[in-house]
């Protein structure tokens, strides 16, 4: 009979499987053949995945050519492996009809959850040439709070660092994650700030209903006081700018800071904004030009099909006049 696995082998051996030695140093690696019914993402995975046109074709290339870089995963309950690097080569297997998928066998991160955390932030840092603004605060967020939480190690994948360990350990935890994204340390400030917004609000920032800016002064306000701006966004469908944001921070300062107190601001403020469009005003020479003896409604329906016209053509303007410079 078999002897008994030792502690490092506790997982149940996949049937096809080689070691490697790796960059980390002192460290013996497993590329197993794991079957894409036993992978669980990981549960804080914080990256959208892959579109459907994304997708399709990354399973195609799979099809044609296998995947070529592992995921890495480490094991968990029940002969299960949850996914540290790989989501979208795992989903584009099985839309590719694959039934197994090679991966790096991290057993020393059973338990290790902070490293586990720097591996799924790390390995997205090298392999994403594009980021979408929340996959990068929420990246930021995840990787400043790993690294705070346990001292930064440079062995975490085979990317190797780029400064020392020394230079690397008199930099605190902000200006460590600056340069694993290659950012400003004001950059990544801003986006911790804006990674502590409610996620109704992290939503509507991805939606585009606001800017990083606004985020970050509303970011200020307490989560409590989050929420109830949230609640009067949805139910007055109102837009915030930086000015109206701040006035928000202002306000939240007081004692009271309620639904009516928000309500007021955007009030006014939409006021005001309808007031400086209203006084929007043309030279007497344009007017007189342009606009003789017409209605206002009439000057109305003349400027939209005026700025249609331009938004139309601009466009083939900008191509020939780019074509001209180059004759």
């Amino acid at each position: 009979m078999p002897g008994k696995k030792p502690a490092s082998e506790s997982v149940t051996e996949p049937e096809s499987s080689t070691t490697i030695q790796t960059e980390r140093e002192g460290s013996i690696d497993k590329i197993c053949e794991l079957k894409l019914d036993t992978l669980q993402p990981f549960k804080d995975h914080p990256f959208k995945l892959y579109n459907d046109k994304q997708l399709e074709d990354m399973a195609q290339s799979i099809r044609e050519n296998g995947v070529i870089f592992p995921i890495i995963v480490r094991p968990i309950d029940n002969e299960k492996f949850e996914i540290l690097a790989g989501h979208n080569r795992v989903e584009a297997s099985k839309v590719a009809g694959k039934e197994t998928i090679p991966a790096i066998l991290r057993e020393d991160l059973r338990d290790n959850e902070i490293q586990a955390r720097l591996i799924v932030t790390r390995s997205n840092i090298h392999a994403r040439k594009k980021w979408s603004l929340l996959d990068r605060i929420r990246a930021v967020t995840m990787h400043h709070e790993a690294i705070k939480s346990q001292g930064h190690r440079t062995d975490l994948t085979t990317e190797p660092a780029e400064t020392s360990v020394d230079n690397q350990q008199k930099l605190n935890a902000r200006e460590k994650t600056a340069i694993e994204f290659n950012l400003s340390s004001n950059a990544i400030a801003q986006y911790l700030r804006v990674g502590k917004l409610i996620d109704s609000l992290i939503k509507r920032l991805e939606n585009d209903e606001f800017t990083v800016q606004v985020a970050d002064i509303l970011s200020n306000l307490s989560n409590e006081n989050q929420d109830i701006v949230d609640k009067v966004l949805k139910a007055t469908g109102c837009k915030i700018t930086a000015h109206i944001a701040k006035s928000l921070r202002k306000a939240s300062e007081s004692e009271i800071f309620d639904r009516a107190s928000v309500e007021k601001i955007l009030s006014e403020a939409d006021k005001s904004e309808s007031k400086s469009v209203n006084t929007i005003k043309f030279k007497s020479k344009l007017l007189s030009e342009r606009f003789a003896s017409m209605k206002q409604e009439e000057v109305e329906d003349k400027i939209a099909k005026a700025l249609e016209f331009y938004d139309k053509h601009a466009k083939d303007v900008k191509e020939r006049r780019k074509q001209s410079q180059l004759w």
